[in-house]
Parts: C-alpha cells; sequence; structure tokens
C-alpha cells in the first residue's frame, strides 16, 4: 500500500512510500512556467521604462522599475527552487541508501531531512500528522538512524 505525504509550499512536491521504497514527486515544469511568465512581464516593465524615462511623470517610472525589480528578485528565488526540484523530481530511495533522517518539528509541521550515503540529502517538510508518523514507523522498521532536532 503505497502512502502519500503532500509537502509545504517551501518544499512542495510530495512523497510517496511504501514497504520498500520511498520516492519524491514534484513538477519543476511548474515552477518553469512561472519563471517564464515572469520573464516576460520582466521585458514589458523594460520597454516602458525604456519608453518613458523622458517623461515628466515620475511615479510611474519609480513604479515600472519597483515591479522590475520584484520581477528579477522572483526569478532568482524561485531559479534555486526550480533547481531543487528538478533534482528531487521521481528520485527513489531505498532505507538502505539512508545515512540518517534529521528530523525538525515546527508548530504543525515537520521537516524531513533525508542524509543519503552518497552525501546528498533530500528536504521534505509536510504536516505532522497520521501520514508522517507512519513514515516515521516505516524509517524505524528498516533501522534508519533519526535524530531529532
Amino acid at each position: 500500500m503505497i502512502t502519500r505525504l503532500k509537502g509545504r509550499p517551501n518544499f512542495s512536491g510530495e512523497l510517496l512510500f511504501d514497504d520498500y521504497t520511498i520516492t519524491f514527486r514534484n513538477d519543476p515544469l511548474l515552477i518553469a512556467f512561472g519563471i517564464a511568465c515572469v520573464s516576460i512581464m520582466i521585458i514589458g516593465y523594460t520597454v516602458n521604462i525604456y519608453m518613458h524615462h523622458l517623461d515628466k511623470d515620475v511615479f510611474f517610472l519609480i513604479l515600472y522599475a519597483v515591479m522590475l525589480l520584484f520581477g528579477i528578485f522572483y526569478i532568482a528565488f524561485f531559479r534555486k527552487k526550480y533547481i531543487a526540484a528538478k533534482k528531487m523530481h521521481k528520485k527513489i530511495i531505498k532505507p538502505k541508501s539512508i545515512k540518517l533522517v534529521k528530523i525538525t518539528p515546527i508548530k504543525k509541521n515537520i521537516i524531513f531531512t533525508f542524509k543519503l550515503h552518497n552525501n546528498s540529502q533530500q528536504k521534505f517538510k509536510c504536516r505532522n500528522n497520521i501520514k508522517s508518523d507512519k513514515l516515521l514507523a516505516f524509517l524505524k522498521n528498516h533501522k534508519v538512524k533519526l535524530v531529532t532536532k
């Protein structure tokens, strides 16, 4: 039986596990689509600044500049998310390949940091509920080292 945990917004996606494997799944193309849309908006704001740079109305120039900076910040922030999502997409982990799992409880959520034997790590943030307890039981059954922070 496959159990699915939905990720929280910071580490979106889902974690699926059954009796043998843990699978990470998400949609990096959705993040790429958002980056492409904001890129088109940035081009529009740049054209508006260029076309109106001689106007005496400074309000719209400031507005275009602020929106341009916001768009650049958005792309820089979500570029990192896209790279992380692409690395995590359809990654299958067997319990034998996990060195340790760091567990960080935060209010109603819990963050699992899977450190693997090949020195890579995967983070997953989800609600602290029955399904996350099932994941903890699954990890304990396979004798994975758990570290609570």
